[in-house]
C-alpha cells in the first residue's frame, strides 16, 4: 500500500510500508526518452529523460548509494536500507505487461523463461560481484519463515531454521 510520495529527482516514487515485500522495477526508453517506475506490476509514475541520453559503455553500476559524482563521493546518510532480491538489468525496457508478468510469477519464483535472453545483470552478477560498505549477504528462503524474519530476532531465526525442521 502506498502512503505518500516523495520525488527523488527521477520519476516520482511512493512511500512504502516497512517491513513487507514489493515487486519494483524501473524502466528506461530511450526512443520515448521517458523512465517508468512500477510497484507490485502496477504503473505508479513516468518521467521524461534528457534527449537523446544514451548510456555509455565501460560505466560503474552502483547499487544501493546515491553518488554526486560517477563513482564516487558517496554519503552514508543518502545509502539504500533494506533487502534486495533478484535484481535484474534488462537490455530493453520491458512493457507494462511484462513487470506485471513477473510480479505475478512471484518472490520466489524462478526469472521468467522468456525474458532470460535479455538479462544483462543477472542477479548472480550482483552477487558475485565486488562490494564495498556495510553490506550483509544472507541465504534467501522461500519458505514462510521470509515472513516473520523483520519481527524476531535474526539469531533465533536462524537457530530455527539450522536445528529445526519445519
Amino acid at each position: 500500500a502506498v502512503v505518500s510520495t516523495q520525488s527523488t529527482g527521477g520519476v516520482t516514487s511512493p512511500l512504502l510500508e516497512k517491513r513487507k515485500w514489493y515487486h519494483m522495477c524501473q524502466t528506461w526508453d530511450l526512443s520515448t526518452r521517458t523512465a517508468y517506475l512500477y510497484v507490485d506490476g502496477k504503473s505508479v509514475g513516468s518521467k521524461g529523460t534528457a534527449e537523446r541520453r544514451k548510456l555509455p559503455a565501460g560505466g560503474i553500476f552502483v547499487l544501493g548509494q546515491e553518488q554526486d559524482r560517477p563513482g564516487s563521493h558517496f554519503d552514508a546518510n543518502q545509502a539504500f536500507v533494506g533487502q534486495l532480491y533478484q535484481l535484474n538489468m534488462y537490455g530493453r525496457a520491458l512493457t507494462g505487461q511484462e513487470v506485471e508478468r513477473l510480479f505475478n510469477r512471484g518472490r520466489c519464483a524462478s526469472n521468467d523463461p522468456n525474458l532470460l535472453r535479455d538479462i544483462v545483470v543477472s542477479w548472480s552478477d550482483v552477487l558475485e560481484a565486488p562490494r564495498s560498505g556495510e553490506v550483509r549477504v544472507k541465504k534467501s528462503t522461500c519458505s514462510a519463515w521470509h515472513l516473520v524474519e523483520d519481527y524476531i530476532d535474526p539469531d533465533l531465526l536462524e537457530h530455527l531454521l539450522k536445528y529445526h525442521d519445519f
